[in-house]
């Protein structure tokens, strides 16, 4: 993931040795940001767009699952 704080603009690229491919630039609603314990902090959801993950949420809980 390219990720920038204070930038809502998420990219992601494959690490798959030979393989090719990133996705296209775009937004979430919510720039990422580093907290003061030197976290960064983003979306659930960019997990799920940039990664494929499985990103499921309740009222009190955010779950971010390798496999579907």
């Amino acid at each position: 993931m390219d990720l920038a704080e204070g930038k809502d603009l998420y990219v992601s690229t494959t690490t798959i040795p030979g393989a090719v491919g990133m996705t296209s630039p775009g937004t979430l609603g919510v720039a990422p940001y580093i907290a003061d314990d030197g976290a960064m902090y983003v979306p659930a959801e960019a997990f799920e767009w940039l990664v494929g993950y499985d990103v499921t949420e309740d009222d009190t809980t955010v779950t971010i699952a390798a496999e579907k």
